[in-house]
Formats: C-alpha cells, structure tokens, sequence
C-alpha cells in the first residue's frame, strides 16, 4: 500500500471570506468525505486537491476508474471557479486519460479558470500521480450562481 501523504492547507491570495466560506462549506460536503478529498489550496483562479483513491473504485483489472479521476477534476476545476466569489454549475466537462493508475494510487488536482465571463467561466485540471506523471486532463465549462456567493 502506498503512503498516505500529508498536506497542509495553503491560501494562496484569496479573501479570508471566500476561503473560510470554500472550507466551511467543504469541510461538511458528503462526497468530498466519500471520495476522500483534501483541499491543500486555493489561490485566485485555482485550486489543488488531494485524492486517497480506495480499492473499492478499481476496475476488474485493478486501474481506477475513470469516473473517479473525472470527479476529482470536476472538483479541482469548481473550486477554482469557487475562488472568483460564487459557487457554480457544472455545464460540461471533457476528460483525456493519459496514463492508467492503479485504485490505491494518491492523486493531486490542479485546477485553473482560463477564462472568466460574466455568467460562464472556462476551467482546466491536470491529474497527477504522487510521482508528477500525468495523469488526465480536463476542460469544464461553469455557470456562475449569481445568488450564492462566497464574499458574503
């Protein structure tokens, strides 16, 4: 089994109350718990989480299942948008599987907005293994939720 490492959490410059309203609101989310994601940042535009993935979430030939790997970036891609002030909708989503991992591999998100509109907001996310080899990547398109905001 591989080790479980540890991260501490990191703002990397966004208000306070957007952080701690992301956190709180994280902290209590049941499929963050069940999917085994830690938050280790959150900066303006983007986010990195961890993921302890579980032998439960293999396939029949032991990889993880590509539906685990594609939550994980749907995850890290929305919190980065989550970073600009309001929570959001997941309108689509395309995912590129590069390299298989195996289901008790720890995973590392990076997600990034790369373009912000009013109303839509683009967002990517590369996978990584604990070894920085690539993993998946990922493009999501969100829409923002005008009557929920972080900043209040």
């Amino acid at each position: 089994k591989g080790r479980i490492y540890v991260y501490e959490f990191e703002n990397r410059g966004i208000s306070e109350i957007i952080c701690n309203n992301i956190l709180k609101r994280h902290e209590i989310a049941p499929h963050f718990k069940s999917l085994g994601l830690k938050l280790i940042y959150l900066g303006p535009g983007t986010a990195g989480i961890n993921m302890q993935t579980d032998p439960n979430h293999a396939t029949p030939t032991g990889f993880l299942h590509g539906g685990m790997i594609a939550a994980l970036a749907d995850n890290a891609m929305g919190l980065a948008v989550v970073t600009l002030g309001n929570s959001c909708l997941t309108v689509g989503m395309n995912i590129n599987f590069i390299a298989p991992v195996k289901a008790s591999e720890e995973l590392i998100a990076k997600g990034q907005v790369v373009s912000a509109g009013k109303s839509v907001v683009v967002s990517e996310a590369s996978i990584f293994d604990r070894k920085h080899r690539l993993i998946a990547r990922s493009r999501g398109t969100y829409i923002k939720n005008p009557n929920d905001k972080f900043s209040a």
